[in-house]
């Protein structure tokens, strides 16, 4: 048995890649993502604020159509090294024996909500990364999970493809029930995200997503509430809207509850400022 890990820088800025993937596709077919249509009403000052410190708040859409194409170059050109290394375990014969599995460490904007790369800013755009397996005689060719799984859930996972125990210290569970196609009686149905970021003083952030809603715990400013349903390019934040004091409360719920059971170090006083912001 064999573990090879392979990383490839990108797609990722500066979107320099070389031909033909440079002028592989054509800005004027990019399409303006809905939420391009970000005006930063109700929404934390940091989200605003991030443009300028990135240097990309005079952009126009002409600037960032290219910068989409560009981007889509790039991603061709690591899907073509990825065939490489299928190529490589079909020509050893490894195929049929060797599960392959394609992930990212984060999303980037590329103009959606007028951002560039990623930040303190919980978008979609930037925490719903591909995550794509290969596993031949396990993994029906073209099927499609929609259950909600973290990116940690991979270690777990990895441990038990190889028949290993999962540590009990492990705050992942795996993913090999979900690949083989079971219905596990304790389905996911919300994942957590966390932010230690440093852009203009310390800014600590907690998220919580559901199918229909997400919430985000700003630590320095206004909370974030998003109708993924009737909003999903999030350019609503309903954290004050009384239609949704419901949900806001069942979803702060979770992530304290969530929280607790991780040890965050936050936990110990999280709750105490979500009550004053009620």
């Amino acid at each position: 048995p064999f573990f090879h890990r392979a990383d490839f820088y990108g797609p990722h800025h500066p979107y320099v890649v070389p031909e033909p993937y440079a002028s592989m596709y054509d800005p004027e077919d990019v399409e303006r993502p809905d939420s391009y249509a970000e005006t930063f009403d109700g929404k934390p000052r940091v989200h605003e604020n991030f443009l300028h410190y990135r240097g990309v708040a005079d952009f126009d859409w002409d600037t960032w159509a290219e910068a989409v194409a560009k981007y889509r170059g790039f991603v061709t050109m690591i899907d073509d090294q990825l065939e490489r290394i299928l190529k490589s375990l079909e020509e050893h014969g490894l195929e049929a024996e060797t599960a392959v599995v394609h992930a990212s460490d984060h999303g980037d904007f590329v103009g959606g909500h007028r951002q560039f790369n990623k930040g303190p800013l919980m978008y979609d755009d930037t925490y719903r990364i591909p995550l794509q397996v290969r596993w031949p005689g396990v993994v029906e060719p073209g099927s499609v999970c929609e259950d909600p799984v973290h990116l940690h859930d991979l270690a777990a996972t990895f441990l038990e493809m190889g028949g290993l125990e999962v540590p009990k210290s492990f705050h992942s569970r795996s993913l090999v029930p979900l690949l083989e196609g079971e219905d596990p009686e304790e389905r996911p149905d919300s994942v957590f995200a966390q932010y230690h970021g440093d852009e203009f003083g310390l800014y600590t952030q907690r998220m919580v997503r559901t199918r229909g809603y997400k919430y985000v715990y700003n630590g320095p400013d206004i909370d974030e509430l998003y109708d993924l349903e009737g909003d999903p390019a999030e350019l609503q934040n309903l954290i004050d809207h009384p239609g949704y004091a419901d949900v806001r409360e069942a979803m702060r719920e979770r992530l304290v509850d969530w929280m607790n059971r991780t040890e965050d170090p936050n936990r110990k006083w999280v709750p105490d400022v979500l009550r004053e912001r009620d």
